[in-house]
This record gives structure tokens, C-alpha cells and sequence, in this order.
């Protein structure tokens, strides 16, 4: 008879990949909602009474920083979003750079 794989066995062996794959997929969602902390705090500022953080134009260049370095963290860990992570974490980068120069 011939050896079927099931599911129970690729799981076996497959450990250290699931968790330096749900490492990756952490660290894109955290870089995703480090580049969208920055359009939350935008719209709180135009609503009366809502909190606001007041940080500088260096401020969100290193929130930015941070998200490109956890987007460039989940490309080392070879996670699915990192397709999606790492072009908003580049595109805010810039963003913000732009910003702080005018």
C-alpha cells in the first residue's frame, strides 16, 4: 500500500513554519495599523472633543518608520500580507515625508 499524507501529519512537521508565519502575519497587521493610526488621528481632529495626540511632523516620521521596518520584518518571515504592508508602509513613509517638507 502507498502512504497517503493527511492533515495530521503535515501539521507535524510544519511547527516552526506556522509560527514564524503567524510572527509575519502580526507584524504586517501591526505595520498596517501603524500607517492607519496616522488617517484615525487625521479625522480626529476634526471632531470637537475627540482625543488628540498633538505629534510633531518628526513624530509621524518615526510612527512611519516603524511600520516600514515591521512590514520589511514580515517580508523576512515570508507572510502572506506582506503584499499589501509593505506598498501602504512605503506609500505613508513618503507621505508623511512630503508633508513634513511643505
Amino acid at each position: 500500500m502507498t502512504e497517503v499524507s493527511t492533515n495530521s501529519s503535515n501539521q507535524v512537521n510544519a511547527g516552526p513554519r506556522t509560527a514564524v508565519k503567524l510572527a509575519g502575519n502580526a507584524l504586517a497587521y501591526g505595520s498596517l495599523l501603524c500607517s492607519a493610526f496616522f488617517w484615525i488621528d487625521f479625522a480626529f481632529h476634526y471632531v470637537p472633543r475627540a482625543p488628540k495626540l498633538n505629534l510633531t511632523g518628526f513624530d509621524w516620521f518615526r510612527v512611519m518608520a516603524v511600520a516600514m521596518i515591521l512590514s520589511v520584518a514580515s517580508v523576512a518571515c515570508r507572510a502572506k500580507l506582506w503584499k499589501l504592508a509593505l506598498p501602504v508602509a512605503l506609500v505613508m513613509f513618503f507621505l508623511v515625508m512630503y508633508i513634513m517638507g511643505t
